[in-house]
């Protein structure tokens, strides 16, 4: 009976994978996946309560009589989603899990969390996974990470992962956010301003062949290619029916460029 039972279990799970095109999530990532569900549903309901709240009349005869009180009021009848509890709840579950199926959870808890749920997460993934691959998705959002644990914090963490994670795109990564953001600090010295440009140099060697190497040189294309008055790089792609075409194929004539994409 057990033979039947186990080769029963085989099976559905078989038709499972053929309905469905691809195999189960594993445990981690169904768990994981759940709480991202959780909290885009709650995001979702914050947003659309905002815009009955905005549509209302109410809401429009205050902006009408610009009455600032009144709106402050009726805008806290809709107050912002808080994404610690689920932040916490990220770090409980990892505790369940073994090895990198932690990560993401991990992840979650430090670019979602309260600060103090944040420094948990980082404090948990530099002692546990510091060389885990998966840490790209981390460095990826730094400016985020530098919000949510500091400047002074975000920065320890960084320089941590780009001294022990072994993969070149982490490292570019864990080096070129903060050297990033002292570059744009009015406030740096030269000599401070020098080394972040030193150290976004070795991050772009070190990101060769990535969306961040493309990041990093895009302000020297734009200023070698994309002033007004130089010809403009030619775009090749295809048009809703599928033809080829290229922007130089409308060389003397006014185009209109329209950039778009989902996110």
């Amino acid at each position: 009976m057990k033979l039947i039972a186990h080769a029963a279990v085989a099976l559905l799970a078989c038709g499972l994978v053929a309905q469905s095109g691809k195999p189960p999530a594993s445990p981690a990532t169904a768990a994981y996946e759940k709480i991202v569900a959780e909290w885009k549903a709650t995001t979702d309901a914050y947003s659309a309560a905002v815009k009955a709240l905005t549509n209302s009349d109410e809401y429009k005869k205050a902006i009408e009589d610009k009455d600032r009180d009144a709106l402050n009021k009726l805008r806290s009848t809709v107050p912002m989603p808080d994404a610690k509890p689920l932040a916490e709840r990220c770090l409980e579950t990892a505790a369940t899990f073994d090895g990198d199926d932690r990560v993401q959870f991990y992840a979650w808890a430090l670019q979602n969390g309260a600060k103090d749920v944040a420094a948990k997460a980082a404090e948990s993934l530099l002692a546990d996974h510091v060389k885990s691959p998966k840490l790209l998705s981390v460095v990826e959002s730094g400016s985020m990470l530098l919000r949510s644990l500091g400047q002074e914090g975000g920065q320890a963490f960084l320089a941590k992962i780009a001294e022990e994670n072994p993969n070149a795109e982490i490292r570019a990564y864990a080096l070129f956010w903060p050297a990033y953001m002292a570059s744009r600090d009015k406030n740096a010295s030269d000599e401070a301003k020098e080394a972040a440009a030193a150290k976004i140099a070795e991050a772009r060697t070190l990101a060769e062949g990535t969306m961040l190497a493309d990041r990093i040189d895009a302000p020297k294309f734009i200023e070698e290619r994309l002033q007004i008055g130089m010809e403009a790089p030619d775009i090749v792609g295809e048009d809703v029916d599928g033809v080829p075409f290229k922007l130089s194929d409308y060389r003397g004539k006014v185009v209109v460029i329209d950039f778009w994409g989902f996110w």
